[in-house]
């Protein structure tokens, strides 16, 4: 075997992700970091449709994975 044949034969027996879904655009991970302030602000401002009240609008954006 060459040394090009043994860099694709390690390449294929090794893996470089943990989790491969991680890289899917759908994916959402179950904590998000360091938005902690980002979160409660949308929680109070939301808030009152839980008692059948009208919430303020809100418009989010920015950059995916931002």
């Amino acid at each position: 075997m060459d040394e090009l044949e043994e860099l694709f034969e390690r390449y294929l027996k090794s893996n470089i992700f943990k989790n491969r879904e991680i890289l899917l655009p759908d994916y959402v991970p179950d904590k998000l970091p360091h938005r902690d302030e980002q979160i409660k602000r949308l929680a109070t401002i939301l808030a009152p449709a839980l008692s059948k009240s009208k919430p303020n609008n809100v418009f989010i954006y920015g950059f995916t994975g931002t």
